[in-house]
Order: C-alpha cells, then sequence, then structure tokens
C-alpha cells in the first residue's frame, strides 16, 4: 500500500493534479513509535508463542532444511485463470456451507443455516499455495504455519495513519493460520482457507495490532523476536497485493501512441498486462514465500513464488492433474507458469 500511494503521487503529477498529491507522513517522525505502548487486551496467539530454546530449536532446524540438505531455491511466476479461481473459491464455499447447515427437526421443517461462512478468494489462493508448497512433506505430521502480511493502514487510520497523509513506509503485521499437515491435504480447501479468514478476523483487529505490537516491543527490548507455533512447524508466507491495484494503475497521461490494437488487449492503454515483483534477500532464504501481485484486466490471478530447486517440475504435474479434473467437471481452465526472467 505504499507503493500504491507513491504510483498514486506520481500518476496525479503526471496529469497536472499536483494538488491531488498528499504530504508524506513519517518524514521526521515515526507515527507507529506508540503502537504497543498501551495494550487493551492479550494477544491472541500468546499461548503459542515459542519458548528461546524451542525458537533455537526452530532456528537451526530451518537453516539446515533450506541453506544445507535441501539448499537451492527457484522463482516462478503463477498465472491462475479467474475461472480456476473462482471454482475453487466456488467449491470452498460450498463446502463451508454444508458444515454450518442444521438437521432437520422433528417437526419436518427444512435445515437451515447458523450462520453465512465466508472466505475470500485470497483466503483460497492461500491455502491453494500452501498446498502445493507443502508437498514434499505430504504424510508427515508435522504443523503447517501460514503467514499472512496483514496490511494495518486500515486499522490505524482513525489515530496513527489518517488516510489524508501517505505512508509510504513499512505497516504491516504477520497473522498466523496453523492447521496439521493431515488436515491441509485429506480436507477440502475451504477447511483451510476458513482458518486463514479466521486468523485475520481474530488478529486484525485494532485491539489485536496493539496487542501483538506490545510483545513485539518487549521482545526487542531483550534483543529477541517473538515467535509463534511448534519447534516442528513448516512455514508458509503469503503476502496479497491485490488491495494495491497495481494491475490498474493508469498510466495513460504518459501513452504518446498505443502499441497494440484496443480489441486484441484485455487491459486498457497505459495499464499493465504484468507485473514482475522482485526482491533483494542477501543470502536469507526466502524459500515458501508468496507474494500475490493481484489480478489482472482478463481477472487472472499472478503471483509469485519461491521453493525448493526442481519442486516446481513436481508443482506443475500437480497443477495439471488438478486442471485435468476441474476442467472435466467444471470449467476449462489453463495454468501458466514462468521463471524470474518473464520467460
Amino acid at each position: 500500500m505504499g507503493r500504491r500511494a507513491l504510483l498514486d503521487a506520481w500518476i496525479a503529477v503526471l496529469e497536472g493534479r499536483e494538488d491531488d498529491v498528499k504530504p508524506l507522513a513519517g518524514v521526521r517522525e515515526d507515527p507507529l513509535k506508540d503502537l504497543g505502548a498501551n495494550p487493551e487486551e492479550p494477544y491472541v496467539l500468546a499461548h503459542r508463542r515459542l519458548s528461546p530454546l524451542q525458537a533455537l530449536v526452530f532456528a537451526v532446524s530451518y537453516i539446515w532444511t533450506t541453506l544445507v540438505w535441501a539448499r537451492g531455491e527457484e522463482t516462478r511466476m503463477v498465472c491462475v485463470p479467474g475461472p480456476h479461481v473462482r471454482s475453487l473459491h466456488r467449491g470452498a464455499m460450498e463446502y463451508l456451507a454444508a458444515q454450518t447447515q442444521t438437521p432437520p427437526d422433528e417437526g419436518g421443517e427444512k435445515e437451515g443455516l447458523v450462520n453465512k461462512p465466508f472466505v475470500s478468494e485470497g483466503d483460497v489462493l492461500s491455502s491453494w499455495i500452501t498446498r502445493l508448497a507443502m508437498l514434499p512433506l505430504r504424510g508427515t505430521d508435522q504443523t503447517v504455519s501460514i503467514m499472512n502480511a496483514f496490511g494495518m493502514r486500515s486499522v490505524l487510520a482513525k489515530d496513527l495513519l489518517p488516510p489524508t497523509h501517505a505512508y509510504v513506509g513499512n505497516a504491516v503485521a504477520g497473522v498466523w493460520a496453523f492447521v496439521s499437515m493431515r488436515d491441509l491435504f485429506s480436507r477440502p480447501l475451504g477447511y483451510t482457507a476458513a482458518a486463514v479468514r479466521q486468523s485475520i478476523a481474530e488478529q486484525g483487529t485494532r485491539q489485536q495490532v496493539e496487542a501483538r505490537a506490545a510483545v513485539d516491543l518487549a521482545a526487542g527490548k531483550r534483543g529477541k523476536a517473538a515467535m509463534y507455533g511448534d519447534p516442528k512447524m513448516a512455514p508458509v508466507m503469503v503476502s496479497n497485493w491485490s488491495k494495491a491495484k497495481f494491475f490498474e494503475t493508469d498510466f495513460s497521461a504518459a501513452v504518446i501512441r498505443p502499441g497494440l490494437d484496443p480489441a486484441r488487449r484485455a487491459n486498457k492503454v497505459g495499464r499493465p498486462s504484468y507485473i514482475q515483483p522482485n526482491g533483494l534477500a542477501d543470502g536469507i532464504p526466502t524459500r515458501n514465500s508468496f507474494p500475490i501481485v493481484g489480478k489482472d484486466a482478463a481477472g487472472n490471478y499472478w503471483l509469485s513464488g519461491t521453493l525448493k530447486k526442481g519442486l516446481w517440475r513436481r508443482v506443475q504435474e500437480e497443477m495439471d492433474t488438478e486442471y485435468t479434473y476441474l476442467a472435466h467437471h467444471f470449467v476449462a481452465s489453463q495454468y501458466e507458469f514462468v521463471d524470474a526472467k518473464g520467460e
């Protein structure tokens, strides 16, 4: 969202709307410096916090796995067709609706719903990505930790990050969902998607953001970082950028002439058809991390993923199998993935 603010300012100047450029927040003073100073409730994951010894065990295991035993990583871009995402989402919603139905009463009344379940397409994508990333560990008894990057701007808008200013720094917290490896593969995708949605609902409130920041402040003063889960967990990290709407970035004011016939393109002139995320990790493993870039003009989702070297071939086979099944039963769709150079 910080990048979105930067792009909005850039486009405003490009279109001659300098008055629409918001003043920068955080130039001379950190607007988040007091976040965590006054928690009103305990952090909901306090009971899952790793002890120093457990955190050390996890760190050693993770380093051994990613840098020694199974070293080497590959990054790919994946395009998931819109119809396929919608079919996955529909299946998840139908599963959850079935789980919340009550049986007919003795008077013969029709069954009803206790409540209306909800998961977003992003929740389903996070779950789908996690299942693909965990393919090599299928059959183990590990806990899977699904960390979604949670943008705090919306919950801090009333006091610390008002929408009248542009804050281009990080304002992100992690929200964690935990599922067993067995449930990840044996239960329908809606089960894991519901766990992701619950983690966002429970940990994404203003009070919980404050509580989590308080834990981090206390840990930081002791030179440590708070970690949650269990020492043998398998981590997956997802950052969904869909809210930034990067594919709707409008640079049409800079267009001298259209490069393609408008009839041959899904995106409007001046708007991107492909976006390539890149990052600098400085030797730190980024395995099982997935930024979801967003939805393009044709309704397809684009995401980037980093997996153990050689695993993408197996992922491709799994996607082909899933495509064949869904194309036969639901919709005709197609997967494509390219390497980090966009080829």
